[in-house]
């Protein structure tokens, strides 16, 4: 093959590979797939399918209870439930969640201690019956509780809203509260200097800061997601 005829197969091949990658990208979004891609990576390694980082856990159960129910303090009904003997231990579980979310800690905390465990106001088997929510609301839930079991004082483990509340029962009823561990809490911003000027311009605000968990999530929507009745055995 001649140098005139091998430089003109080779232009040839420039603007055929140059077509194809210009039809590729004018191609109709209609026939497309663009997930196509990652199925075949998750074919070629099919053990990825069944990695534990792509679902969650399903929620435990609560075991069999001493006393459980749902009892009418503080203007509505709130769920309980009791296990275990010993010193007092109270569990207050996290926002949009409820109680069955403690039953390992509950399995092994019952062995040495009298454990309870509640439905905030609001979520799982504790009705929705309040125009809005607040932590004193939720700490003066704990309290009543407390009282209806006639349990003076406990150590109160609190997980996210559960750990707000724990310090808002700190700071409103330190005489009840012998421990608390509070986990995933945040509290006042009060404490902080304020930011100048020219920053505020520039930073915007973190979405939320100053909230209330009743003007973060609206009633409607908390009832929708915290509503379904966890099983109970």
């Amino acid at each position: 093959m001649s140098q005139t005829r091998r430089l003109a197969v080779e232009v040839l091949l420039c603007l055929g590979v140059g077509a194809v990658c210009f039809t590729s990208s004018r191609a109709d979004p209609a026939t497309t797939h663009p997930k196509s891609a990652p199925k075949q990576s998750l074919d070629r390694h099919p053990h990825a399918r069944n990695a534990p980082w792509l679902t969650l856990p399903p929620t435990p159960t609560l075991p069999h209870a001493t006393k459980s129910g749902l009892v009418n303090i503080n203007g509505t009904s709130i769920f309980f439930a009791q296990f275990g003997a010993g010193r007092p231990v109270l569990l207050l579980h996290g926002g949009l969640a409820n109680s069955n979310y403690w039953g390992h800690q509950v399995r092994e905390l019952a062995q040495a201690f009298s454990v309870v465990v509640m439905d905030t106001r609001g979520h799982g088997r504790s009705p929705l019956t309040s125009p809005s929510l607040s932590y004193p609301l939720f700490a003066r839930d704990v309290v009543e509780l407390m009282d209806f079991l006639e349990i003076p004082q406990a150590s109160i483990i609190g997980w996210s809203d559960g750990a707000i509340t724990g310090l808002q029962l700190v700071a409103t009823n330190p005489d009840r509260v012998s421990k608390l561990f509070a986990f995933g809490a945040n509290s006042s911003v009060g404490g902080l200097h304020p930011v100048p000027a020219q920053r505020q311009q520039r930073q915007p605000p973190l979405p939320g800061a100053g909230r209330t968990p009743a003007s973060r999530r609206s009633s409607a929507a908390m009832q929708r997601r915290a509503s379904g009745r966890p099983t109970y055995s």
